[in-house]
């Protein structure tokens, strides 16, 4: 058999649990305490946008940030890196597009 590539889920663990998964390659959110895990990569955050927007001609404050409509990740219902990051700094965003994959975003 060859490879299986699916979304990212909770219950991923319990197949691996099984026996029915060799390995996984996997967010953090989305490892089990129960198994071993190694980082493979890190990976930097940026903001992108169309370039003909107003808001990219000056500096990316946070007040520009804001002014903007967001589009956001919804994978599976599991909160992403950016939901769990302004909820830890109390901050929100105007999401007006939420998509379920990043190869759907643009």
């Amino acid at each position: 058999m060859g490879f299986n590539i699916q979304l990212p889920t909770r219950e991923i663990s319990a197949v691996l649990e099984d026996g029915k998964l060799d390995f996984q390659i996997t967010p953090e959110q989305f490892l089990s305490p129960e198994h071993p895990s190694e980082l493979l990569f890190e990976e930097r955050h940026v903001v992108v946008g169309w370039r003909e927007n107003r808001v990219f001609a000056g500096e990316m404050t946070r007040e520009a940030f804001h002014s903007c409509g967001h589009v956001a990740l919804r994978i599976t219902g599991v909160a992403t890196f950016a939901d769990k990051h302004f909820m830890t700094v109390d901050d929100q965003r105007r999401i007006e597009v939420t998509a379920p994959s990043i190869s759907i975003v643009p």
